[in-house]
């Protein structure tokens, strides 16, 4: 059976190319401009400064380009300090003699021009004969520079091109800047090209537009060395860690005859996303390859990461190591006019190096004292109701919400047990005190919300001027008002919205008395059972037939301690 074709955002495969300029200029805030007048074909796009930045100040034009699907490669690496025109084919396809000297012509000066080209055989071609024919025809001095940083098969005659094009680019932009001549561009940018090693690794194959895709790696396995068209790679593996899977790549480049000539030297890394791997696993994989390569005796002082050199949205990678002289890494560190290089920076040494370590406030409890017999007799008696409950509280959540309410709150009342004769009386410090001890015990939304109550209320009590002078009654009204609109403010919750708010905001309203708090706070509990639908919590997920008859289990258990506390008090 056929397989269909992926599904891509585009209007048509035929205009996928030139659509995708178009919008590039668009958003490129008038910095690139497209050449016109030509057969579609002709797609160069430009420097939109070219002639005052290259041409008529005599500095070496730059022009690279390939097939298109590896953006930001090639067009969206043009501007200051980097190329001046690119050259796009189609997908995966080299543009023509025709577009590239078209570009040559545009663009070069009396200094010249250089061609920074991967190392296949389409570009190959037909940026070697667009360079024969601007030289013969048209006078102009062009130099050709293959990259060929692939390292995958140390035996072959051509290695491709591949990540380490954008370091030419950078290295050469920077050269150009400086105003040095063709010859002397040239001969630097071969020296440095010679030295970059890349390595390739992909979990699947691209997807190109129009096509179905390549099966090859829809197996639990994944491919080392390939190229970036999808084109085989030299050895597949059985899925491993993405540390195994990184180890395999740098004994590949260790092994390299490029890094074992440059091992004295230190190395600026690229990792390079070839442009469907999630960010947070190109960025776990780039601190391992960092740490194997220094377990490797490989020094890397600079890294960056990003999607420099894509392969549509395959899932894999590249890493990509450079030696690099003082003079080459003032290179990669210069700044330049384009969003899409992202300048390498130091390496760290060591995690533990980056660590602040945490610092938890001092206690400021130490001379308080502790909670009377009274209160600690009451707090020990509703406590064990709020225990002997669960059982109830817990149907109720198995008809209502996730069956865990009952198990939660015994917890919580376990845990304020365990520290009952450590309880501070003065109210502030011990709201804060319950607020510590639930949040280490009690989980559940459950336990944010009385952790959230418990710590507005203390909060609320510490801004009371002189609390010996404040009746009990007033520092209950104070404590539980900003505890309950803490609750309803972060929470979001309100009366009717069958959650704990339903008892917390009725007892609020009635704060004159605990009797008055817990009759009103079993009232609204109750109600609970008559509400058809919840807006928060557990419960906003299920239908008017599953809610009708059961209350709010966390209501019902503010209600209990409310009633428990006013009998005893």
């Amino acid at each position: 059976m056929n397989q269909q074709p992926q599904k891509h955002l585009v209007n048509s495969v035929g205009t996928l190319v030139n659509e995708s300029i178009d919008s590039l200029l668009i958003i490129s805030g008038g910095k690139i401009k497209k050449l016109d007048g030509f057969d579609q074909a002709i797609r160069v796009v430009v420097r939109a400064d070219y002639e005052e930045a290259v041409k008529n100040c005599s500095r070496v034009a730059l022009i690279s380009g390939g097939g298109s699907g590896h953006e930001p490669l090639h067009a969206g690496f043009i501007g200051q300090g980097l190329l001046t025109a690119a050259v796009c084919g189609d997908i995966f396809a080299s543009p023509s003699v025709e577009a590239v000297l078209s570009a040559i012509k545009t663009v070069s000066g009396p200094a010249g021009c250089l061609l920074i080209i991967k190392n296949y055989t389409g570009d190959r071609l037909n940026f070697g004969i667009a360079a024969e024919q601007a030289r013969s025809l048209y006078g102009i001095e062009v130099k050709t520079l293959m990259v060929c940083d692939d390292v995958a098969l140390p035996e072959s005659s051509q290695p491709r091109g591949l990540a380490g094009t954008i370091l030419v680019h950078k290295y050469a932009g920077y050269l150009s800047e400086e105003g040095v001549s063709l010859e002397t561009l040239y001969s630097k940018a071969m020296e440095f090209s010679a030295k970059i090693a890349t390595i390739g690794v992909s979990l699947s194959t691209c997807s190109i537009p129009g096509a179905p895709r390549n099966p090859r790696l829809d197996g639990n396995e994944y491919e080392l060395g390939l190229g970036i068209h999808g084109e085989p790679g030299v050895e597949k593996f059985p899925m491993e860690t993405s540390s195994q899977i990184v180890m395999r790549m740098v004994d590949r480049l260790k092994a390299c005859e490029k890094i074992r000539r440059c091992q004295s030297g230190e190395f600026v890394f690229v990792m390079n996303n070839l442009g469907g791997v999630p960010l947070i696993e190109i960025t776990l994989v780039a601190g391992i390859a960092v740490q194997k390569l220094k377990e490797a005796g490989i020094k890397v002082k600079h890294v960056t990461s990003a999607s420099f050199v894509t392969s549509l949205e395959m899932f894999g990678f590249s890493l990509t190591l450079v030696e690099c002289s003082s003079f080459e890494l003032d290179a990669m560190l210069h700044p330049v006019e384009s969003r899409n290089w992202v300048p390498p920076q130091l390496v760290c040494s060591s995690v533990e190096s980056l660590t602040i370590p945490l610092e938890m406030p001092e206690e400021t409890e130490t001379n308080l004292t502790n909670l009377n017999d009274i209160s600690k007799n009451a707090i020990n008696l509703t406590l064990h109701k709020i225990i002997a409950f669960e059982p109830q509280l817990t149907e109720w959540d198995q008809k209502v919400g996730d069956g865990d309410c009952g198990m939660t709150w015994k917890r919580g009342a376990e845990a304020i047990l365990d520290h009952l004769n450590s309880l501070p009386e003065e109210p502030s410090y011990l709201c804060n005190k319950i607020a510590h001890i639930i949040s280490h015990s009690m989980g559940g939304t459950s336990g944010v919300i009385l952790r959230l109550f418990f710590t507005a209320a203390g909060a609320a009590l510490a801004g009371v001027e002189s609390q010996a002078l404040c009746s009990e009654k007033s520092l209950v009204s104070i404590g539980f008002s900003a505890g309950t609109k803490a609750v309803m403010h972060f929470g979001g919750a309100k009366v009717g919205s069958r959650t704990m708010v339903d008892a917390l905001y009725p007892a609020m309203e009635h704060c004159e008395s605990l009797l008055s708090m817990a009759a009103a706070a079993k009232e609204g509990a109750n109600s609970t059972a008559n509400l058809p639908i919840a807006s928060h919590g557990r419960s906003a997920y299920l239908s008017e037939s599953d809610l009708i008859g059961t209350p709010d289990p966390g209501a019902m258990a503010i209600a209990l301690i409310l009633e428990e506390l006013a009998a005893l008090f």
